[in-house]
């Protein structure tokens, strides 16, 4: 597979919260969604009345990904990476969900590692009872995400954590957010999705010779993942393009017209 201004929430929380009027206790079977810290959840965390005491604390690089420098490409599966620590405790837990500004979740969370996380709800991803001892005073989580074929051209992944001190109360737990901003790569921003259907390559993968079909006057270019051009064609119609030279790896091939631009991804075997 292959990742306007609407933020996605990535939430990570550690679930220590009050439910129905029972004793405050930590959920270490998962937690509970709705406390992302995410426009879309009102901001809400476990920092608030009836869960936790205190407020949350911002922090930086507690969420990272592999994204590419220059934004995501639609389709593609990304890791995702959250990393809680507090000097002293060993007990973590957290909870994510990619959403927009609204509360929509955006793209496909895929579980990489069913013992230590799970889904909940079919769009938040939490820790399992297995998932919340840390050590060294940290805990690492890590899950795959699947950008969506049309999705926005900026979003944020917001987190909120909370270390527990493993006394099942409201006090003396810390409640942390954090966010990291993601772009959308350029090569894809503005592009019809429906006008590809008119731009056909073929094999893919391929290891001499690509295909294209099109119906139009147009500028055909290769591309690198960086975006780098590395052969041009002006044609009309193209019944083949020689990639004998390429290096293994994934590439772009993009058609220009007067209007638009398409472009679609291949691999060089």
């Amino acid at each position: 597979m292959k990742k306007t201004g609407i933020s996605i929430s990535i939430v990570l929380i550690l679930a220590l919260c009050y439910q129905e009027g029972r004793q405050l206790q930590t959920y270490t079977l998962g937690a509970p969604g709705g406390n992302s810290g995410s426009p879309g959840d009102s901001y809400r965390t476990c920092a608030r009345t009836g869960c936790h005491t205190g407020t949350s604390i911002p922090k930086n690089g507690w969420i990272t990904s592999n994204i590419e420098p220059n934004g995501y490409t639609p389709d593609s599966i990304y890791t995702i990476t959250a990393t809680a620590s507090h000097p002293s405790t060993n007990e973590f837990g957290f909870e994510v969900s990619p959403q927009d500004l609204t509360g929509n979740l955006i793209g496909t969370i895929i579980t990489t590692n069913s013992v230590q996380t799970q889904l909940k709800n079919g769009g938040w991803i939490t820790h399992t009872l297995n998932g919340t001892a840390g050590t060294n005073n940290s805990k690492i989580w890590s899950f795959d995400w699947v950008a969506p074929a049309s999705g926005p051209d900026s979003f944020a992944f917001y987190g909120a954590f909370n270390a527990s001190n493993n006394l099942n109360g409201a006090e003396g737990d810390s409640i942390f957010t954090s966010q990291l901003m993601i772009y959308k790569n350029p090569l894809f921003s503005g592009i019809s999705e429906s006008s590809q259907k008119e731009l056909l390559i073929y094999p893919n993968p391929v290891k001499n010779r690509l295909y294209v079909n099109f119906n139009v006057k147009g500028r055909i270019k290769i591309l690198n993942m960086d975006g780098k051009e590395l052969l041009t064609i002006n044609a009309r119609q193209i019944k083949e393009v020689d990639v004998s030279h390429l290096i293994q790896g994934m590439y772009f091939l993009m058609l220009e017209t007067a209007s638009e631009s398409q472009i679609l991804k291949f691999i060089k075997q």
